[in-house]
């Protein structure tokens, strides 16, 4: 966000943004704080779903979209 208001680039921009994350262990997090998940879907699996088609499905492969409800 800094970056972008000063009007600079972001040096990190190219590079891949991973995650050590597991679903599991994001579902138990967000237990630990009074959320119960709901759906837990891969990226891939959605842009598949929803007609989108392109070239870089390795970003979609390894993300996940994560819908979890307050108790």
């Amino acid at each position: 966000m800094l970056l972008s208001v000063s009007g600079r680039t972001n040096p990190m921009a190219g590079e891949p943004q991973r995650s050590s994350w597991t679903p599991e262990a994001m579902a138990a997090l967000l237990a630990e704080r009074g959320f119960s998940v709901t759906a837990d879907r891969d990226l891939q699996s959605v842009a598949v779903e929803a007609g989108i088609e392109g070239k870089r499905t390795s970003v979609r492969a390894d993300g996940h979209i994560v819908i979890a409800d307050r108790r």
